[in-house]
């Protein structure tokens, strides 16, 4: 099995239902760092909830419909195999193979011994820090078009923020996945990361039960939250944890759901072929499940073609 699709397949399946609705893609993707697989600290989300979702999701796409359409050309235009072979070479100068897991020293890792008859290929990926200039113009008209409630004050104007990920250690083997990584370190200038909290924690486009898990948690802290998605994560008692499964068969069920909640008038509905792409990409994945858990700051996770039980078999004998 190769890496590139095993990773794939753990992207797909530990993101929850959003993932289906093309504007919040990208959000999702990169609020996967934001949540955390440790009891009490998950965000509850019910099928209302991404019904709910859904449909706002739909109106704020039908009220900007020229500005989505736009962005959707676009996103036809860059999305070459060229440029997905030049993303795969960039990642590369970012990755180290290891000799041992012992050899990974950002944090404790140690494979899991279901595999010991195995030697893994290790990789460590350390992603260097990304420095941005806030541009609180752009930014607040974002959140105006959202309806949100919230403001960058023009204090914040051309400061810089800065997020410093977490190394990342993965254990290769032939038909499985091992992982582990830390949230990124988040550098934020004066008061932004509050005003950031809230703005998510008032999202018009959430539920108010997502609004209101949401302003009991600090986005910016070491806590890292997983989505408990009814209908979708299972769940595992690996000894003093709890472990969160998910399947993409299930996923993908709930995919299907969600779509079908979307006016089938084409100028409301989202974009056929990036939909047919993910659900071609879903496919390919039929019967992975991954299984995440958080003990202290880090998070684990494993990948692959297997049962429940067999999954949190494997989580159970690793550190």
């Amino acid at each position: 099995m190769k890496k590139n699709r095993i990773i794939a397949a753990t992207v797909v399946l530990a993101v929850a239902g959003s993932l289906f609705i093309t504007p919040v893609q990208t959000f999702a993707v990169n609020a996967m760092g934001v949540f955390r697989a440790s009891d009490p600290n998950v965000i509850t989300i019910s099928a209302q909830d991404l019904t709910e979702i859904t449909q706002n999701i739909q109106t704020f796409m039908n009220a900007h419909k020229e500005q989505y359409d736009g962005m959707q050309t676009a996103g036809k235009t860059e999305n070459t195999a060229q440029d997905k072979q030049n993303m795969g070479d960039t990642m590369k100068q970012y990755e180290t193979t290891l000799n041992s897991a012992s050899d990974f020293k950002a944090f404790s890792f140690s494979l899991p011994a279901y595999f010991k008859d195995q030697a893994p290929t290790i990789t460590q990926i350390s992603l260097p820090a990304k420095t941005v200039e806030v541009d609180t113009a752009n930014i607040n008209k974002a959140l105006a078009e959202l309806q949100s409630p919230v403001i960058l004050p023009d204090s914040l104007d051309g400061s810089t923020a800065a997020v410093i990920p977490s190394p990342a250690v993965i254990a290769e083997y032939p038909d499985a996945i091992c992982f582990a990584t830390q949230k990124p370190v988040f550098d934020l200038p004066g008061n932004m990361g509050p005003i950031v909290n809230q703005a998510v924690s008032t999202l018009p486009l959430l539920t108010d039960d997502i609004r209101s898990q949401l302003g009991n948690i600090n986005l910016f802290d070491k806590n890292i939250y997983l989505p408990n998605v009814e209908g979708v994560t299972k769940t595992a008692d690996l000894g003093g944890v709890t472990g969160y499964i998910y399947a993409v068969n299930d996923i993908a069920s709930l995919g299907d759901s969600l779509l079908s909640t979307f006016q089938s008038d084409q100028a409301q509905s989202p974009s056929d072929s990036t939909d047919a792409g993910l659900t071609q990409k879903l496919q390919e994945y039929a019967g992975f499940e991954v299984i995440l858990w958080v003990r202290g700051d880090t998070l684990y996770g494993v990948a692959g073609k297997y049962t429940d039980d067999q999954l949190a078999a494997i989580a159970k004998t690793m550190r």
